[in-house]
């Protein structure tokens, strides 16, 4: 039950995070002090979402202060179920670029998780 906790706190912080980080890019796009070129919003929410599951691994091996790679890679693969899951009920094409993109993001999530767990606790 304690680990259930520990998940559900976990990306109850990555979906605050994610929420505030979507809402202030889409104010730059709005406001044009970002680009909304196909190209490089597509390189740079890929960017973000590295980042963002960096920040969710850190968060995940900070909180259960122990085996960090392992706690960033579960908070990172609950999330990224999460969205194939939504992707495959809005009949998204799933292909090989998006194989590599989630694999890139399980990697962040890890090593953010590896980083966390050499911290002290910060919640």
């Amino acid at each position: 039950m304690q680990l259930l906790r520990q998940k559900a706190k976990e990306l109850l912080i990555f979906l605050i995070i994610l929420t505030l980080t979507i809402l202030i890019y889409t104010l730059l796009v709005y406001s044009g002090h970002a680009t909304n070129e196909p190209i490089k919003f597509r390189i740079t929410s890929f960017l973000i979402g590295l980042i963002l599951f960096l920040v969710l691994g850190f968060f995940s091996g900070n909180i259960e202060q122990k085996k960090g790679w392992i706690a960033g890679l579960s908070s990172a693969l609950v999330v990224i179920i999460f969205v194939i899951i939504i992707q495959l009920f809005a009949k998204d094409p799933f292909t090989f670029d998006r194989v590599l993109k989630y694999l890139a993001y399980l990697s962040a999530g890890t090593f953010g998780g590896i980083l966390g767990v050499n911290f002290k606790r910060l919640f």
